[in-house]
């Protein structure tokens, strides 16, 4: 699914390679047994492959120097019992690459992967049939930065017709992070609109958060955040689906707010501004001119009757 959605997103597949033993062709790319089989050093390798096997792959990767980026699909890499050391083995590996100075940024464990549509592919593993908005739609200047892929899929669902530039579920955070995001992409024209949903922050990211979203809201953007795990039961749930450190919400919520942000109590409520931001980004709001519109004349009386 992930290889048909990049090839479908308009990615040529003489550009793409699968490693996958045994055949020398999949879906029209060249497939090669392994890593060291690789036509040079890759911009962005996509992981699909079980937890157990994935710190090891990783490690290939960065002894190898094999790719620039890496989207890493499993879960059960730090959110599940039993696999603290398989987090720790992936950590290690990811802070090799850095000592060594040319190890890859990941993204994930745990991620649905990433739509981009600067870069023209869509290294996500829902099917096209079942992706909203249609990709037909004309793009919108929205970034969705997800700890959950669900969350955000199932959100885009309701948000019909704002197809967004970029679309990055974060998974368990591991290595980039959603403050990496959000820095990277403060001062980008073409993105004003930020929706985040996060679980937790990783130590020092919730401030680095919060200077990008001052830098976006003084540029004229606009960042909404739901924030999870805010009672004693919804941060033990976060803690086992994204391996997430609630946050003190109310703290985090105060401070969000204090930058400018604009903080979702509800799923509701989130879908609501995203949609009102997206919309309204080139309206000038001023003044307590009402407008209303209506189903019938009844309501327009109603509506007139209690302004």
């Amino acid at each position: 699914v992930i290889l048909r959605n990049i090839l479908a997103a308009g990615f040529p597949a003489e550009a793409v390679t699968v490693v996958k033993p045994g055949t020398s062709e999949v879906e029209g790319c060249r497939a090669v047994p392994g890593l060291e089989a690789l036509p040079g050093r890759v911009d962005l390798l996509v992981l699909s492959l079980g937890a157990e096997a994935a710190p090891a792959a990783v490690e290939e990767v960065v002894e190898r120097a094999a790719a620039e980026a890496v989207i890493l699909i499993p879960g059960g890499l730090g959110e599940r019992e039993g696999s603290a050391a398989l987090a720790e083995r992936l950590s290690a590996a990811i802070a090799a690459g850095r000592r060594r100075g040319d190890g890859p940024v990941v993204n994930g464990g745990n991620s649905m992967g990433v739509r981009s549509l600067p870069g023209r592919y869509d290294a996500t593993f829902i099917p096209r049939y079942k992706s909203s908005p249609d990709p037909s739609a004309p793009s919108v200047p929205l970034a969705v930065l997800s700890q959950s892929g669900a969350f955000a899929i199932a959100r885009l669902d309701r948000l019909v017709g704002l197809r967004p530039r970029y679309l990055v579920t974060l998974g368990n955070q591991a290595d980039v992070t959603a403050g990496d995001y959000l820095a990277c992409l403060q001062d980008d024209p073409a993105t004003e609109v930020f929706a985040c949903y996060l679980e937790g922050f990783q130590p020092g990211d919730g401030a680095r958060c919060l200077d990008a979203a001052r830098r976006i809201g003084a540029r004229g953007g606009t960042v909404v955040l739901y924030l999870g795990g805010r009672t004693a039961a919804g941060a033990a749930a976060a803690a086992s689906h994204t391996a997430a450190l609630a946050s003190d919400y109310t703290l985090a919520a105060a401070l969000a707010r204090e930058a400018g942000v604009l903080v979702a109590e509800t799923f509701e409520d989130f879908e609501d501004l995203v949609r009102l931001a997206v919309l309204l980004r080139n309206r000038t709001i001023a003044g307590l001119a009402l407008g209303a519109v209506s189903n019938a004349g009844f309501e327009c009386v109603a509506v007139a009757d209690h302004q």
